[in-house]
């Protein structure tokens, strides 16, 4: 998922890095610390900081779930994030497995009142073989921003294959969702919203 207006741009550039990390099941705690920055060139400005990234997971029985909060600290200002996940997956193992996930996300900023938090539901059926594998997922998500609300929704599929010392992997995805636009330096003019629908 992947989207914030302002000064919260770099809270969704966080999220980003943060979500297309893995759950880090053999990691179960993981604190990071480090120094961020990011020039965004349409606006003409640039942040960087310091961060700090705060991850837990864990595993029971079918049941899994995982946490993660953030923050970012710039000059006169700071932005936070939080997610959290849970869901039940059948046993891997087996031919046939199965997948039931929910998830929680929001994200603020200090230097005004703008926030967002997004509510995501999937399902995902997996296919295994000796050496090769397949997905199918179907998605659903409502997000709430400052200016309105906005839902939508997704599919996407993807095959693997195993050799000796290599791993390919395809997948396609379709995606309907809304989008904001803002007009103005910063974006902090509200326009309205648009549909988004787009494949890769």
């Amino acid at each position: 998922m992947h989207r914030i207006p302002r000064l919260l741009a770099f809270s969704g550039l966080l999220i980003a890095s943060a979500g297309s990390r893995p759950l880090g099941a053999q990691h179960p705690v993981v604190l990071e610390t480090g120094f961020s920055g990011a020039r965004f060139v349409d606006d003409d400005a640039s942040v960087f900081g310091p961060t700090l990234r705060l991850a837990l997971a864990g595993r029971s029985g079918a049941l899994f779930g995982s946490g993660e909060a953030g923050t970012l600290a710039t000059f006169g200002a700071a932005s936070a994030y939080a997610i959290v996940e849970g869901g039940v997956r059948s046993d891997m193992r087996r031919p046939w497995s199965a997948e039931l996930s929910s998830e929680l996300s929001t994200v603020a900023a200090s230097k005004n009142s703008a926030g967002a938090g997004t509510a995501l539901l999937a399902g995902r059926v997996y296919r295994a073989f000796a050496h090769s594998g397949g997905w199918l997922r179907a998605t659903a998500h409502g997000s709430a921003r400052t200016n309105t609300t906005l839902g939508g929704g997704g599919t996407d599929a993807g095959a693997w294959w195993s050799f000796p010392r290599a791993r390919l992997m395809a997948t396609i995805a379709h995606e309907r969702t809304s989008a904001e636009l803002f007009s103005g330096r910063f974006r902090t003019g509200f326009v309205g919203t648009t549909p988004v629908r787009y494949t890769e």
